[in-house]
């Protein structure tokens, strides 16, 4: 799970601070490609169940932070910072929707 994780947020980012919900115009936001970025990055060809948890994370990571905030945590990430614990939930309820 934390290979799952940390593939993740390696390359599509994200934080070290709580954010407040973004509004659906911040969320709209992210590039139209973004999506398609972190999945395959994330699934890294590990298969159709693991897709699935990465395009779900990456939802609840777009419905909670600006495009900005996206890539200021993605930032801390690209630098050695630990997965966030809401991060780490998030990824936790995604593989629990899955199962």
């Amino acid at each position: 799970m934390k290979h799952l994780a940390v593939s993740a947020l390696y390359c599509a980012g994200f934080w070290t601070l709580l954010f407040p919900t973004v509004s659906l115009a911040q969320a709209q936001n992210y590039p139209t490609n973004e999506r398609q970025s972190f999945v395959e990055s994330c699934a890294n060809l590990r298969g159709s169940e693991v897709r699935a948890i990465c395009a779900c994370t990456f939802e609840k990571i777009k419905a909670r932070y600006s495009y900005e905030e996206y890539r200021s945590i993605r930032q801390r990430i690209d630098n050695g910072s630990q997965l966030p614990a809401p991060v780490v939930k998030m990824i936790e309820d995604c593989r629990r929707s899955q199962s």
